[in-house]
């Protein structure tokens, strides 16, 4: 399965970067607002009673600190499978910079 040969770092590095943290980026967003809308959707047409920005940003905050471990945790151990010293290099400051990125967003978000 491909997300557990992710988890553990056993994919090529190309896969990591493009499938992992820009689709899962992608992905993680697109979910968030697809239960976003749900929960307004919800609240709207008067079926339930709650404060919808709230459960968003509870959601929201979950969704994207777990793409966030599970992205830069495959994007750290992929980086050891190519040859070259410099791809190691870039694809670890991309986890960097991935991991410094969702922080900051969780940190706006909670704010």
């Amino acid at each position: 399965m491909f997300i557990k040969r992710a988890w553990n770092g056993q994919i090529a590095v190309w896969k990591a970067v493009v499938l992992v943290s820009l689709g899962g980026l992608v992905l993680t967003l697109l979910v968030s607002i697809s239960a976003s809308l749900a929960l307004l959707f919800v609240v709207k047409s008067g079926l339930m009673h709650f404060n919808h920005v709230a459960i968003h940003t509870v959601f929201f905050s979950f969704i994207l600190s777990a793409f966030g471990v599970f992205a830069v945790r495959s994007l750290w151990l992929c980086a050891a499978n190519p040859k070259g010293k410099i791809s190691h290099a870039l694809v670890r400051f991309w986890a960097i910079i991935l991991g410094a990125y969702i922080i900051a967003v969780l940190a706006h978000v909670n704010t």
